[in-house]
């Protein structure tokens, strides 16, 4: 009879070990990512490579940046990607990135966009506004990996987990946009950051491999 009620137990412990023995398996490396060939020209965007400390991949713990200025007209759009390829890495908090270079965050809040010419008709993204002096500027930052695109980094380790067990790779990324505030103008800069990601939001999401 002893053995009769452990049976379940022995069950469910041998079910976690093959979770637990898929998920090692699939959270090797599913992929390199080569921005280098992510396009410098979007229909009336043109970019060009962005300053990058040599400490940052080391600082982030992935080789895999893209760090880029994009222009349209007089419209200036600092854009990241940071691709991990699997989710042993922790992924850092964006908050910090500006903090060294003496800005401080003055507003921050989850904003749902309304994106024009993308599959996705809102976008969840947290909402930042640093300042330092007189110096403003907006950001916008969201985590994509397959399935998902969302602006809670919580949700967004579940889903990599999920999809490592599904065997549809672990790898995920953060993606950021900054546009600065010019003549105390932030609606004008909003405008920007909107306009950008309608473009570059669908785009991005298919050069990581994440589209249908």
């Amino acid at each position: 009879m002893k053995s009769f009620h452990a049976f379940p137990l022995l069950v469910i412990m041998c079910l976690s070990s093959l979770a637990v023995w898929n998920y090692e398996r699939v959270i090797i490396p599913e992929k390199s990512i080569d921005f280098s060939v992510y396009p410098y020209e979007i229909e009336e965007w043109k970019g060009v490579e962005a300053f990058l400390d040599n400490r940052v991949p080391e600082i982030l713990e992935t080789p895999y940046i893209l760090h880029r200025i994009y222009r349209h007209k007089s419209r200036r759009v600092l854009f990241s990607i940071i691709y991990y390829p699997n989710s042993r890495t922790p992924f850092h908090s964006p908050e910090a990135c500006l903090g060294g270079e003496g800005y401080s965050v003055v507003k921050k809040q989850k904003l749902k966009l309304k994106l024009y010419n993308t599959d996705y008709d809102f976008l969840q993204v947290v909402f930042l506004l640093y300042r330092r002096n007189t110096t403003e500027q907006i950001v916008a930052y969201y985590y994509e990996t397959k399935g998902m695109r969302t602006d809670s980094i919580y949700k967004f380790k579940v889903q990599m987990f999920k999809n490592a067990l599904g065997f549809q790779g672990s790898g995920g990324a953060l993606v950021r946009v900054a546009v600065p505030v010019e003549d105390g103008d932030s609606g004008k800069a909003m405008k920007t950051l909107v306009e950008f990601l309608g473009v570059f939001a669908n785009y991005t999401t298919l050069f990581l491999g994440y589209g249908n």
